[in-house]
């Protein structure tokens, strides 16, 4: 705790003029001079010019006032194109998996931490502090390792690191970790296990969570584990695959799940691919779902309120839109279904019930220094109602 108090303090105190990371472009060995010198680690940026990602966080991650303050305060900076001059010598001894890779290396040039592909601003900062820190970085990790094949909360935290790097020998340790577990059950399992499950349908850990779905229902939630359930379902098959097949193979594992899964992947497929041709079809199977199966999700609930309010042409879809929407409201209070119940309230053409759930929606936005631009557009429409 004190760690990220005195993070978050060094953020707000300290000066926020810097607007984007000080980079050193392709040149490793003066950054090595530089850090030996300030006692620091270095930070490199490994990228190629064609990768997306790497624009992507250029664009919006080096550029962010607070991050590029901690970082030219933390680290010496260093941009290296992979494939060109320096840079290709560098990706030979360093082996960039995947692009953009970034690493955290000590003034000699050796890796205390490293991650692949492109984060947010709060996911590269956590990142960055666990380089720094001595317990935390992959070298740490590494290091220990053959002494901690027994130590539960080792392999465990060990695991969980190496799956936000997004480094490939997490599975390894995922195994390790759960060759010391004579139970599975409880809250921390079924949340370990939860976040490792891919989409091999015979591997030991979707066996698990389809045999004790009850456990993970509860400590994660159904809706989480039904969507988890789908997506390994549908990514067991290959490119060829039919919405038959994964019915069928539903069916199969899951048969006291199926119809609700299979209802969820048609909501999902529609919503997913653009391809509501008849509103009503949609709308009704929407308010079926809703109140049927009773999902948790407040958000995918939402979505669907408002996808009949953009779609919707009658009556009907506006009314059972509005109670969709606030089925919505139910699990979760806040701007976004607000508005939705106001937007359907305006369709239909109730003034009162629109204001009331517009101005709702708006001082939640307000609360929460979010933008409720669209909300004040709909009031205007709203007040023009007879």
């Amino acid at each position: 705790m004190n760690r990220i108090v005195t993070l978050v303090l060094f953020l707000f105190v300290g000066s926020i003029y810097a607007q984007q990371v000080d980079f050193i472009k392709n040149d490793l060995n003066n950054a090595m001079r530089k850090a030996k010198k300030e006692n620091k680690l270095i930070f490199v940026d490994g990228y190629t010019t064609w990768c997306g990602p790497c624009k992507w966080m250029d664009a919006h991650v080096f550029n962010d006032p607070q991050l590029s303050e901690y970082f030219n305060h933390s680290f010496v900076n260093v941009k290296i194109n992979l494939e060109e001059g320096k840079g290709v010598a560098f990706a030979e001894k360093y082996a960039p998996p995947a692009y953009p890779t970034f690493y955290f290396l000590t003034a000699d040039g050796d890796i205390q931490h490293m991650a692949l592909g492109a984060y947010n601003v709060s996911e590269l900062m956590q990142i960055a502090e666990g380089a720094i820190q001595p317990k935390t970085n992959l070298a740490y990790f590494q290091k220990n390792h053959d002494a901690n094949l027994t130590n539960a909360s080792f392999l465990l935290e060990y695991a969980m690191l190496l799956k936000f790097l997004r480094l490939e020998n997490s599975k390894a340790i995922v195994k390790e970790y759960l060759a010391t577990q004579s139970d599975l059950s409880g809250e921390q399992n079924a949340k370990f296990i939860y976040d490792n499950v891919g989409i091999n349908i015979d591997d030991r850990l979707f066996v698990h969570m389809v045999d004790n779905l009850e456990d993970f229902y509860t400590h994660i939630g159904r809706d989480k584990v039904d969507t988890k359930l789908l997506n390994a379902i549908h990514g067991s098959f290959g490119p060829e695959v039919t919405d038959e097949d994964v019915i069928a193979k539903i069916q199969e594992l899951l048969p006291k799940q199926s119809q609700r899964l299979t209802d969820r992947l048609y909501l999902n497929q529609l919503m997913a691919n653009n391809e509501i041709e008849d509103v009503t079809i949609f709308t009704n199977m929407a308010y079926f779902y809703t109140f049927q199966w009773k999902p948790e999700d407040w958000e995918f609930v939402n979505n669907l309120a408002w996808i009949v309010y953009e779609l919707g042409t009658e009556e009907d879809h506006f009314k059972k839109g509005k109670a969709i929407a606030l089925e919505s409201v139910a699990l979760d209070d806040n701007y976004f279904n607000n508005d939705t119940v106001a937007a359907l309230c305006y369709m239909l053409r109730d003034k009162e019930g629109a204001m009331k759930y517009a101005y709702k929606a708006v001082e939640q936005a307000n609360a929460v220094g979010g933008d409720a631009s669209s909300t004040h557009r709909l009031i205007r429409l709203i007040q023009e109602l007879d």
